[in-house]
C-alpha cells in the first residue's frame, strides 16, 4: 500500500519512487526473505525425504540379507552382523533382543494376594 502512496506524491521524473533509497532497499530485503524461505523449504523437504528414504531402504537391506541367507550365501555369524548393524542405524533392537522376560508365577506357598 505504500507504494502506491510513493507513486502518488511523484509529481515529474526526478521524483521517480523507484530511485528512492527507501523502495530499492525495500524490494532487495523482499527479494532476499523470499529467496531465504525458498531455501529452508527445499532444505527441509530434502531432509524429510532423505529420512523415509533411509527407512524404507533399511528394510529392504533386511529382507535382501536374510534372502541370502536362505540361499547359503551368507553364514548365520555374517547375517546376525549385517541385522544388528541394520537395527542399529534403525535405532531399534534387532528382533528376539531386549524382549523382556515372562513373569515369573507367583509363589505357591505364599500369602495369597488381596481381591
Amino acid at each position: 500500500m505504500w507504494v502506491l502512496t510513493l507513486l502518488a506524491q511523484a509529481e515529474g521524473a526526478e521524483k521517480d519512487p523507484f530511485r528512492r533509497p527507501e523502495v530499492i532497499w525495500g524490494t532487495i530485503g523482499l527479494a532476499v526473505a523470499l529467496l531465504a524461505g525458498a531455501v529452508v523449504v527445499w532444505a527441509v523437504d530434502r531432509w524429510r525425504k532423505r529420512a523415509t528414504q533411509q527407512t524404507s531402504d533399511s528394510g529392504t537391506e533386511l529382507t535382501d540379507y536374510r534372502a541370502m541367507y536362505d540361499r547359503g550365501e551368507i553364514t548365520e555369524a555374517e547375517y546376525v552382523k549385517l541385522r544388528n548393524k541394520i537395527a542399529t542405524r534403525m535405532k531399534t533392537p534387532p528382533p528376539g533382543a531386549g524382549v523382556p522376560a515372562p513373569p515369573a508365577p507367583p509363589d505357591p506357598g505364599g500369602p495369597p494376594d488381596p481381591p
